[in-house]
């Protein structure tokens, strides 16, 4: 779905840009409640994605695109009940989860390095 201004007014969202793609991924934040939405910008136009995936949350989750990978990185966030500690990959098409149970952060930095 395509949005328009008002879907998209939020802050404290986690955004990280997909190389391989050529697209920014944008996924939650707040609007006076947490969100636990995935959008894209292609370039012209903010893309709502319908798809399962990590709980709604804000406090900035950490995101990163892993350029060997292929895939973004979110890490943490904010929600009701605190400081959020998981691990979530988003493929373009799918979230997996694929850590938990770390100590939750917030508006933390995430970078990916390789050897």
């Amino acid at each position: 779905k395509i949005a328009d201004s008002e879907q998209l007014k939020r802050d404290h969202q986690g955004m990280s840009y997909d190389n391989a793609r050529g697209r920014v991924v944008l996924f939650g934040g707040w609007d006076g409640k947490y969100l636990g939405d995935t959008w894209e910008w292609d370039g012209v136009r903010w893309l709502g994605i319908q798809v399962a995936g990590p709980s709604a949350r804000g406090g900035i989750p950490s995101m990163a695109y892993d350029t060997h990978r292929k895939k973004m990185v979110l890490f943490g966030g904010w929600d009701a009940t605190g400081p959020v500690s998981d691990i979530w990959e988003w493929d373009g098409k799918l979230w997996k989860q694929v850590a938990g149970s770390l100590i939750g952060r917030h508006d933390a930095g995430l970078r990916p390095e390789h050897q």
